[in-house]
């Protein structure tokens, strides 16, 4: 059984967020209540003015110390000796950090170490990724559902800190579906359609829950390399490096101006990729791009081939370049779904929540409704 179908919220971490920027800044975001039994009411309330983010350019990570996160680690018993650490192999090493399987207190896990430059002429790298790493643990430590990765500890008693997680034995949805296609004889492999639809629902069930928070987080980076896969391919969201808390004002909140440009551009939406106000529809689009590359094969605008910087342009001109969509992307009531999910106008997309219902009712597809969605297709293009 998949996340998507076995979801268990506390009814505590909504506050619990707040209780992390608390914990760590010396003005408090808001006077919530932190009780378990507190109200959805209350813990709804407005947090903060519009464009007020726990994570903000102005007031976020940069001004945690390493110490500050020690001290936030210990009293939330997730400051891990690294001494505790048996290092078995690394699963892959990027300019950023590197990520290894790792043996701790009887199980396996994944460690992330950042790779920091002493010797750098430019110590904003150092910072950035310094940055995105703090912001992965503050959400991984405030927020528990069954779709998204378990932190299970952090340390920032070395010079290169660290971030443990559950370990997914089979990577991530990228990595997973390249291989098969390389191994195929024709260069081609998606998977099968329960497989898929799984991996859909609880992708959209992570968000629901995400986005539904009294500070909705938007991931702002989703995409399948994050989107890691179980030893029974079971899908849970990670990488919160890039991630935002955002305000939410009288039960609803419009679009805050935020750093743009940040992300992948093959999954960013376009508001994004203008440097425009945005919320948490940004998630929405890259959630339709990521249904088109798991029910077909093929990855978003592949037509345009490798210079995706044409689509980027597009965008920059006011222009709305969207995948093609043709009979072999899944089956029509998906195919229904991903032109409301992409729309132009952000508040026009589905919510997180109205995806999940919207694919909780699509079925299977059989032999005969395969035939019918060809016939309406060709009729379509013979028209």
């Amino acid at each position: 059984m998949g996340c998507a179908s076995s979801a268990v919220i506390h009814d505590d971490l909504e506050c619990c967020i707040t209780e992390v920027h608390d914990s760590l800044y010396p003005t408090p975001v808001s006077n919530v209540s932190a009780h378990p039994e507190a109200s959805r009411a209350e813990k709804n309330e407005c947090f903060c003015p519009a464009g007020c983010s726990v994570f903000s350019e102005e007031s976020g990570t940069s001004r945690i110390t390493a110490t500050s996160m020690k001290s936030y680690l210990t009293d939330r018993g997730l400051r891990i000796d690294v001494g505790d650490l048996v290092l078995k192999r690394v699963l892959c090493s990027t300019i950023k950090s590197t990520v290894s399987v790792a043996g701790w207190h009887g199980q396996i896990v994944a460690l992330k170490q950042l790779k920091m430059d002493p010797l750098t002429d430019d110590p904003e790298e150092n910072d950035a990724k310094l940055t995105d790493l703090i912001n992965d643990i503050l959400i991984l430590s405030a927020v528990s559902h069954p779709c998204v990765v378990k932190m299970l500890g952090a340390s920032f008693d070395t010079t290169e800190p660290m971030l443990l997680t559950e370990f997914l034995e089979n990577q991530d949805v990228e990595t997973f579906m390249r291989k098969r296609r390389v191994a195929s004889v024709d260069g081609l492999w998606k998977p099968r359609f329960p497989l898929a639809m799984r991996w859909a629902l609880s992708t959209a069930t992570a968000l629901a829950y995400l986005h539904g928070l009294a500070h909705p987080i938007i991931h702002r980076d989703l995409k399948p390399l994050n989107m890691f896969l179980t030893k029974h391919l079971e899908v849970k969201i990670g990488d919160f490096g890039l991630a935002k808390m955002m305000p939410r004002c009288g039960g609803c909140h419009e679009g805050v101006e935020m750093s743009g440009g940040v992300g992948t551009w093959r999954y960013m939406a376009p508001e994004m990729a203008r440097h425009e106000a945005y919320d948490e529809k940004v998630d929405i689009y890259a959630f339709s791009m990521i249904l088109y590359f798991i029910f077909s094969g093929r990855q978003p605008f592949y037509s345009y081939g490798k210079d995706l910087d044409v689509v980027l342009q597009a965008y920059q001109k006011g222009e709305e370049p969207r995948p093609s969509l043709d009979v072999f992307v899944g089956i029509q009531e998906l195919r229904d779904l991903l032109p409301w999910a992409w729309h132009a106008n952000a508040s026009e997309r589905p919510t997180a929540e109205e995806c999940v219902q919207h694919l909780s009712v699509v079925e299977p597809p059989g032999l005969r409704k395969t035939m019918k969605d060809l016939v309406k297709m060709w009729k379509g293009k013979t028209a």
